[in-house]
């Protein structure tokens, strides 16, 4: 139930970033997302009933759900064209690593 907070978070304001994105730059819907996962995490941390978990998971969402998407786009307008690739060689990288970390770990 609390995945579905944190992807109903993230169904719902995809697209409103994307369209926020395309107006104002990447750099204030960033801005904004970092701040709602934060916000969510510390809720999510100091909860004591599921309810708030649930609106907690549902901040990350809202934050977190698109950030990827929008520090790739930041970081791809920063970089040359010729260093481009290796940024997704980079996330691609840290995405196997966390992959892997999980092995051993108890479900």
């Amino acid at each position: 139930a609390l995945m579905l907070g944190m992807r109903a978070g993230t169904i719902f304001m995809s697209p409103i970033y994307g369209r926020l994105v395309d107006k104002l730059g990447v750099v204030k819907p960033l801005c904004w997302c970092v701040t709602c996962c934060g916000l969510g995490c510390v809720l999510r941390g100091i909860s004591t009933e599921v309810w708030q978990l649930f609106v907690a998971q549902f901040l990350m969402g809202i934050g977190g759900g698109s950030q990827w998407s929008m520090v790739k786009g930041f970081m791809a307008t920063r970089l040359d064209e010729s260093q481009r690739p290796l940024l997704v060689l980079g996330f691609r990288v840290q995405i196997t690593l966390l992959s892997l970390s999980r092995v051993g770990y108890p479900a």
